[in-house]
């Protein structure tokens, strides 16, 4: 009896000395329940006309198999769903503080009304019990878009049959949103379907999921610039067999709700005026646009605002190339702005108005340069017949990084140079008069920049990049315009006439200098060729060279260009 005892207790001295833990094997007896759970919750103000079936999951309770401990269990991630002591998770619900349209998740003055809505997503739900900790993935989901999208699905399965030709097609999918009101309160397709009304952002995103449904290729469509549109008017572009068609279901009325199809010719959308026709969008997807001479009868005379710019950011189509033809007589400033690919625009030689060099695009008589693409880099000499740099001629050219106008540039065009926002140089020629407003508006790269004496005219919005250093002359318009503007002033040395080296003095070093630039040895600098023309002809030659000798020697006085 007495070895007895001595060995119970010898047993539970070890036990106490060496806790024993659970083997891996045992640990991995232990399992949840489930995985994974999916949750349905809906808004406040959805839970008005719409209520979740019983048969629906509204909470879910895990549970470890394998063990009769108690489980602790915890939110780890997401944090969509809260989760009790007995592994019930159930949706979190925020209150969000309204003022008209405007919302905030915290209580701000004036945000007087309040809205539950529920906090959807994916989070990961956490139990610990007998030093094992086991995870799973909870998902809360909102109930009316589950009950929008279950809406639209049956109809595709009752209306949208197999058998039906593309104009049928389109046609069905455009009455569906036609059936419900239009309410300028919901601007997408859960809110319509639910609330029984939506503008036409609802019934665009209708028609876009029921493209997507049936495998076709859409995209939502800029619509505000269409005739009688409104300012955030928005539609669907469908691309079938080349062809493109927009649906149009966004129209004020009640239910059922005027709807359209339209065959788009090319691609392009056009007003008339007359015989003639404004072609002002292109949505096809093809990423060299040609644009046509005549269309639907109509002759093409304009190219519009934003041509490609929406296809670009909602189809995603970047345009590399565009052809005008000989008919345009008008392309109006942002036409072709903020197309990041396109490299090219080529005009058709029997055009009268414009032509292109090298993909850029000119006046006919080369004394405007109109348009450069976007898409082009690096630096850019515009072309020795150019007096102006048109309205927005460079605009949004964020690849350009330098760009040299030539000697009888009088003009720089509103905007010419804005959001060039990689452009670090601009050599202006002294014949520069007037700089125009928004000319280099954020040119952020553009360091410094020197303003020649015949600046005249410099509008205050020329710049709005405050670390801008202007360079000029002493008392030029360069300076008062730098001062004014709180911009910082750099003096250049004065220009010596006849100082062709730019060395301070004239001498016959600076006759040597001239006839190295005239016989391509060297090359003098731009302010060196002004100081050089002592004969004020505008070139410099070997009169030049030979007056200077003429002054060192006394015979003559002053230069001309010193009268």
């Amino acid at each position: 009896m007495k070895k007895l005892l001595s060995l119970t207790l010898a047993v539970i001295l070890v036990f106490c000395l060496f806790p024993v833990s659970i083997s891996a094997s045992a640990a991995s007896t232990l399992t949840l329940n489930a995985d994974s759970a999916e949750l349905f919750t809906i808004s406040e103000s959805d839970s008005d006309v719409l209520t979740i079936p019983d048969d629906v999951n509204q909470s879910f309770t895990f549970k470890v198999i394998g063990t009769d401990s108690n489980v602790s269990w915890s939110v780890t991630s997401g944090y969509t769903v809260n989760i009790d002591s007995n592994g019930t998770v159930t949706p979190v619900y925020e209150i969000w503080y309204n003022k008209g349209n405007i919302s905030s998740t915290s209580p701000i003055d004036g945000y007087t009304s309040t809205t539950k809505k529920p906090k959807l997503g994916e989070s990961v739900v956490e139990a610990s019990v007998d030093g094992v900790k086991l995870s799973a993935k909870v998902v809360t989901k909102d109930y009316a878009l589950y009950y929008a999208q279950k809406v639209m699905n049956k109809f595709a399965e009752e209306k949208l049959t197999d058998d039906l030709t593309t104009a049928e097609l389109l046609d069905a999918i455009c009455s569906f949103p036609a059936q419900y009101d239009y309410s300028p309160y919901y601007s997408g397709y859960v809110g319509m379907i639910v609330h029984g009304g939506g503008d036409c952002w609802a019934s665009t995103s209708a028609i876009n999921y029921l493209c997507a449904l049936k495998g076709l290729k859409y995209h939502t469509r800029y619509a505000a610039d269409d005739p009688f549109a409104g300012s955030g008017h928005r539609n669907t572009a469908v691309i079938v067999d080349g062809e493109v068609y927009v649906l149009e279901a966004g129209y004020t009325d009640t239910a059922p709700r005027y709807y359209n199809v339209n065959k788009l010719t090319g691609g392009f959308s056009y007003t008339i005026s007359g015989n003639n026709a404004r072609i002002y969008m292109y949505d096809g997807d093809s990423t060299v646009v040609n644009i046509p001479e005549t269309i639907d009868g109509y002759t093409v005379t304009t190219v519009g605002d934003s041509l490609v710019y929406y296809n670009q950011l909602y189809a995603g189509v970047y345009t590399t190339e565009v052809s005008i033809p000989s008919t345009v007589t008008s392309i109006e400033p942002f036409a072709l702005s903020d197309i990041e690919k396109l490299e090219n625009i080529f005009v058709d030689d029997n055009n009268t108005v414009y032509k292109d060099v090298d993909g850029v695009v000119y006046s006919k008589d080369g004394k405007t340069l109109e348009l450069f693409p976007n898409g082009k880099s690096g630096d850019y000499a515009v072309e020795p017949t150019v007096e102006k740099i048109g309205d927005y001629a460079f605009y949004y050219s964020k690849k350009l990084t330098s760009v040299k106008l030539p000697q009888g540039v009088k003009t720089i065009g509103e905007g010419a140079f804005g959001d060039c926002s990689m452009l670090t140089s601009v050599e202006l020629p002294d014949t520069l008069t007037t700089i125009s407003r928004f000319a280099f508006y954020n040119t952020e790269s553009l360091a410094e920049i020197t303003i020649p004496r015949s600046v005249t005219e410099i509008d205050d919005y020329a710049f709005n990049n405050s670390s801008v250093i202007i360079k000029g002359y002493k008392d030029s318009y360069a300076q008062s315009f730098a001062e004014s503007n709180n911009l910082t002033f750099e003096a250049l040395n004065p220009i010596v006439i006849g100082d062709s080296d730019l060395d301070g003095e004239v001498t016959i070093r600076d006759v040597t200098a001239i006839q190295k630039h005239l016989a391509k040895i060297t090359v003098l600098s731009d302010d060196g060729e002004k100081s050089a023309d002592v004969d004020a002809d505008g070139n410099v030659s070997i009169s030049d060279a030979t007056m200077i000798q003429r002054k060192l020697a006394g015979l003559i006085n002053k230069f001309p260009a010193e009268q």
